[in-house]
């Protein structure tokens, strides 16, 4: 359907872009994430518009990226003007966090209006849950804008909620590409992925959800029973 490419453009454009290079893999990871949703668009409309946030992203983390460009030709080999002053590039990374709110806003809300046509009510819950703790993080975030001293004792919780949210993402994109998927693909057999650790995670996610069926279904047959024990008393 398209939520393991989605799952694998989040992953590289949050966690992996952390680094010096971040802008250049975030224009990836985005890049990723826009043919994820153009996939994901046929089933659900919304998704069009988490394409269209993805590709903003995709500007911005361009002319970020340019930002970095120019620094490193400026500081380290100093043949290139700076063209970017601290204050511009201060805007653009204030911009950048609001956009990437917004674009975790979209996301989450497209989620849960494809958990909701598919019944399920677990993703639609978390994708809501997830939604909270973005704004925890971005409240947390405003607050270290603010020019007060006080403010930087917030940086650390505000790094600490992103990285929650973050995971918490990328653990409800990976429900959604085990538990929602194609009519067509209801009956065929899942393809072990290449990577160790998400067959780990699958197999994980399908004992749970193995124990979850047995005790469902061992209450249902201990209820049956006692229903059927009243009866025979009533006799």
């Amino acid at each position: 359907m398209g939520f393991g490419l989605l799952f694998i453009g989040y992953f590289v454009a949050t966690l992996m872009s952390i680094n010096m290079i971040g802008p250049f893999i975030r224009v990836i990871g985005y890049g990723i994430v826009c043919i994820a949703t153009a996939k994901l668009s046929n089933y659900n409309r919304y998704f069009r518009l988490v394409q269209i946030a993805s590709v903003i992203m995709i500007l911005v983390s361009l002319l970020l990226s340019v930002s970095t460009v120019t620094d490193f030709l400026y500081n380290e080999l100093l043949i290139s003007k700076n063209i970017f002053d601290s204050l511009y590039k201060a805007v653009i990374g204030h911009v950048e966090s609001v956009l990437s709110f917004l674009f975790g806003t979209v996301m989450l809300y497209a989620i849960r209006s494809i958990a909701v046509e598919t019944e399920d009510s677990k993703i639609a819950i978390n994708s809501i849950r997830n939604f909270v703790f973005m704004c925890i993080y971005m409240a947390l975030y405003i607050v270290t804008c603010l020019p007060f001293t006080y403010t930087n004792y917030f940086g650390i919780p505000t790094l600490l909620a992103q990285f929650t949210y973050i995971i918490l993402n990328l653990i409800l994109l990976f429900m959604c590409y085990t538990r929602i998927c194609d009519e067509s693909d209801v009956d065929m057999k899942r393809k072990p992925s290449r990577f160790a650790f998400v067959n780990k995670m699958r197999a994980e996610l399908d004992k749970r959800e193995q124990q979850a069926l047995e005790s469902q279904a061992q209450y249902n047959e201990e209820k049956r029973r006692k229903k059927e024990a009243r009866k025979k008393k009533k006799k």
